[in-house]
């Protein structure tokens, strides 16, 4: 006796089951339907795409790839002052140096 196949959002389901996308055929549409369906999809005409369409993808892509550009050389910019600046600060702080101790050692012997 098999056990329901759940129906809902595709890759809902748990393991082994079949969710109506998989290859088993049980519950779900079989490669041939889907395939026949993909061919009526294909055959039909085209919508028409509006003209100013092509001109505001054009405009909207040009302006995220300015904005990109940017973004990238703002963090270069950043990363490079990131360095200079760590390079200043060691230059100065010398942290590979042992700092001097802050108490007096014991003097014995006196």
């Amino acid at each position: 006796m098999s056990r329901p196949v759940p129906r809902g959002r595709a890759g809902t389901a748990r393991y082994g089951e079949c969710d109506g996308y998989g290859a088993s055929g049980e519950g779900g549409v079989n490669r041939a339907e889907r395939e026949a369906a993909v061919r009526r999809v294909l055959n039909e005409r085209p919508v028409p795409v509006p003209p100013e369409l092509h001109l505001e993808a054009v405009r909207r892509g040009e302006r995220l790839l300015r904005r990109g550009r940017l973004v990238r050389r703002v963090l270069w910019v950043l990363a490079c002052a990131a360095a200079v600046a760590f390079g200043v600060w060691a230059v100065y702080a010398h942290p590979w140096v042992e700092p001097p101790s802050r108490t007096t050692p014991p003097v014995d012997g006196w």
